[in-house]
């Protein structure tokens, strides 16, 4: 199964998925980040796809090459996303902002968590803090 996780961060989430070094993409577009991966998972055989930050959304990978995205909070093109994944293959984020919806209530934080699966089926849901 080939998994990529946009907007990895340091890597910390991913670590935790145990998921085949040699079947693990990641992409990151903060160059601190960049600099760690590249001492980090990067040795461990993961491809780390640094990308400029106006394109924190790009996925330079084939289409049709992806089981499964994983995005805990980065940009992303949902054309993109439909495009890069295998039929039947699951994009699963978790998008979560302190300005989301501030106008409505100041102190509150919305979650959107969504899984989303190929031409399949879409699920999503929001929920707040």
């Amino acid at each position: 199964m080939q998994l990529l996780d946009m907007g990895t961060g340091g890597g910390e989430l991913l670590k935790t998925f145990h998921h085949p070094s040699n079947k693990t993409q990641v992409t990151e577009a903060w160059q601190p980040n960049i600099n760690i991966l590249k001492h980090t998972i990067a040795k461990q055989g993961i491809k780390v796809h640094a990308l400029p930050a106006k394109h924190e959304d790009a996925l330079p990978v084939k289409n049709g090459s992806l089981n499964m995205i994983t995005n805990s909070h980065a940009a992303f093109n949902p054309k993109l996303i439909k495009d890069k994944l295998k039929t039947g293959g699951y994009f699963i984020s978790q998008q979560a902002g302190a300005l989301v919806d501030c106008k409505i209530n100041p102190n509150s934080v919305r979650i959107n968590f969504t899984i989303y699966q190929n031409r399949t089926r879409f699920f999503y849901e929001s929920y707040f803090l």
